[in-house]
């Protein structure tokens, strides 16, 4: 699970090809108040297995946004702040109990 924030996407992109080149499933939890950067970088966004978008700027999200952003299954828009907890129990839920074992 790699977690991001803002412009820091960038950063984390490398190490998201990476690991998928290698055959890993790849969680993103990426926190941006920025819907141009939210435009920008959705493309670069497929390489996930899954990707959590905190949306937290002032601008309302646009149904034309949102219907793009559906168009990719693996990524999923929320309002607000992030509950990092919440999700990594969440993706320690959904591991085998021989990984869960090693994961608690």
């Amino acid at each position: 699970m790699l977690v991001a924030s803002g412009i820091g996407l960038s950063a984390a992109l490398p190490l998201v090809l990476q690991m998928t080149t290698c055959e890993r499933e790849v969680y993103l939890v990426w926190i941006t108040r920025s819907l141009e950067q939210l435009a920008y970088h959705l493309p670069l966004l497929t390489n996930c297995s899954a990707c959590f978008v905190y949306y937290t700027g002032k601008e309302k999200v646009s149904d034309q946004v949102a219907s793009i952003i559906a168009e990719y299954p693996h990524i999923g828009l929320y309002q607000g702040r992030p509950k990092l907890d919440a999700i990594l129990a969440w993706l320690v839920s959904q591991r085998t109990p021989a990984v869960q074992s090693v994961l608690r």
